[in-house]
Order: structure tokens, then sequence, then C-alpha cells
């Protein structure tokens, strides 16, 4: 008996488990707390995509407004200079080879009221120099005569493209109608040969409209109405970006 009772009892020690013997189960995730992680990724994905098409969006009209103003100011600063020269002949006023004005802008050289190609505008000066817009030499005599006209969407001087995406080129010129040395009003070069002020003109005005070169630089189609000088509003509706310029030069070697 004492001998069984033995066994037994060996049985029954073998037989337990310490807690730390036993299996120990994982619990997952339910259908809800995926569902939710699932969302909060999809938010976190959006924004960083929002953020990023704002930052392509920022990026590309920041870049247009740059290459815009460049082209519009070097135009300008270039043309401007030029009618600064009109006339210059180092020893006094050139003689001018335009029948029209004594003051080297000739006014048969423009189009009458933007009637040209493409509805723009031309101006041709003259003066004693050395070299053209276009960086030739001249002989003498040494008259440099520039004309300054817009072919397809790009303005030229002595047909060599200066800027591209100019949409629209004007010239106006300023009267002195009482010889008191003062501008009284802008004409166009049709109304100035008609009036027969070619010999009263102080002051040449250029308006224009430059485009982008980035045909997608909105995302929506824009609509814009710019209007330069006296002429009717240009009227587009896509995604270039515009800007216009305007600029007012006196004749400084007028008589």
């Amino acid at each position: 008996m004492r001998k069984t009772t033995n066994t037994l009892a060996v049985k029954r020690f073998s037989s337990y488990q310490s807690p730390a013997a036993l299996p120990v189960y994982q619990q997952g995730f339910t259908i809800i707390e995926l569902m939710i992680a699932a969302l909060l990724g999809l938010v976190l994905i959006g924004g960083m995509i929002q953020i990023f098409l704002g930052s392509s969006q920022t990026f590309r009209v920041q870049r247009a407004i740059g290459e815009v103003q460049d082209k519009g100011r070097t135009a300008m600063d270039f043309i401007g200079r030029e009618i600064e020269n009109a006339g210059f002949g180092g020893n006094g006023l050139v003689a001018s080879a335009f029948s029209t004005l004594s003051q080297n802008v000739d006014f048969t050289a423009g189009t009458t009221n933007g009637t040209g190609v493409g509805n723009n505008d031309s101006i041709r000066i003259q003066y004693t120099g050395t070299t053209d817009c276009t960086g030739a030499n001249i002989v003498a005599p040494f008259l440099v005569v520039n004309t300054f006209d817009v072919n397809g969407d790009e303005l030229r001087c002595n047909g060599q493209p200066l800027i591209n995406g100019v949409e629209s080129f004007h010239v106006l010129y300023g009267i002195d109608t009482d010889n008191d040395r003062f501008v009284d009003q802008y004409q166009t070069a049709d109304r100035v040969i008609a009036s027969g002020n070619q010999t009263r003109v102080m002051a040449v005005r250029i308006g224009m409209i430059v485009a982008s070169e980035n045909v997608r630089v909105f995302s929506d189609d824009i609509s814009q109405n710019i209007k330069i000088l006296d002429e009717a509003p240009l009227t587009k509706n896509d995604k270039r970006l515009r800007r216009k310029f305007t600029s007012t030069t006196m004749l400084a070697n007028r008589p």
C-alpha cells in the first residue's frame, strides 16, 4: 500500500505545469481598428499630396512671373535707349532720311492704329552710330536705322528676335499742341500724319503685353482682359500668365 501511494504522488507531481510554461496566445487588431488606421493613412497621404501640388503651383507661377517680367523690362529698356538716341548726330541733329519727321522717328513705318501683322504696331528710329541693334557694323555715313516690329509672337529689331511671347505691341506719340514743349496729347501714327503734327512730337509711348512660355501655369483656365494704351482689351481664357508693360521716353535730341 505504501509503495502504491508513492507512485501516484509521483504521477500527480509530474503532470503539474507552472504558469510560465503555459502557451501564450497573441491577440490581433480588429477590423474596425484596421479601417481606422487605413483612414488615417489616407488622410495623411492626401494632405501630403495637397502640399506638393500647392508647392508646384506656386513654383510655376513664380517662375512665370520672373520670366515675363525679365522679358518685358529687357525689351522696354532696349527700346527706350534707342528712342533716346533718335536724331543723335554727334555735332547736332542728324539729317533725316525720313520724309515725315525731322526728329528721326519714322511714322510711315508705324502701322495705323494697330492694323499691321497681328494687329501690332512698328516703329523705325535713326541716328548716327557705328553698330545697329543686331550688332552689325555701320559704314560711312554711319547712319543707324533700327526698326522694331512683331512677327508671330516675337518682338524683333531689324529682323533679329529680341523676346518672344509678345501678344500685343503698340505705339503712341506725345504731341505738343501749343509749343510749350510739354506733351498735351498722345496720338497714333496715322493721326500724327493726318494732323501734320510730325514736328510736334515730344515723346514716344510704348505698350506691350507679354505671355509666359508655359501654357499651363495655372491649373484652371483664367479669364483675362488686359488693356494697353488706347487699344481694345486683349481677351484671353487659358492657363498662361500675362503682364502688360508701358513706358514713355522723351525725344532727347529734339531741336
